[in-house]
């Protein structure tokens, strides 16, 4: 798929429908640069919501959309609820990562995890925390 498959983020309905349409095909890995791309444009709340929504369907998550939703959960302009989604987000992510057989894949998970803790030492309202202490127990090895 080209560079900008799903088009002007600015004409956001028709970006919601391509979504939806690839997200329905089955091939959300194939545009992990769009979903970046939307996280990063921040300015429509409800494409960002719709990207956190779908990239629990990611098969192999990339490095950069990993990075990327984890920007969204510590970003302090986000509304709560959405940094809250990101965090539930990230947890399915680094879930395939803890999965993986790959030590690479395995070092990036810790690394996250790393940085969850220490988030959960910063001033953040309850339900964030919460959310971070869920993640990080179900990113715990058995």
């Amino acid at each position: 798929m080209n560079e900008y498959y799903l088009g002007n983020l600015m004409d956001w309905g028709i970006v919601l429908d391509k979504l939806e349409a690839i997200k329905n095909e089955g091939v959300l890995d194939s545009i992990q640069d769009e979903l970046v791309r939307i996280l990063r444009y921040k300015i429509n709340w409800k494409l960002v919501e719709a990207v956190l929504e779908c990239v629990h369907e990611i098969k192999e998550p990339s490095t950069k959309l990993i990075e990327e939703v984890f920007n969204t959960a510590v970003d302090y302009q986000m509304c709560l609820d959405t940094r809250v989604m990101a965090v539930n987000s990230l947890g399915s992510l680094l879930t395939i990562l803890k999965n993986s057989d790959e030590e690479e894949s395995l070092k990036k998970n810790q690394l996250f995890v790393a940085m969850m803790y220490r988030l959960l030492n910063t001033p953040q309202p309850p339900i964030f925390h919460d959310a971070i202490s869920k993640l990080i127990f179900r990113l715990q090895p058995l």
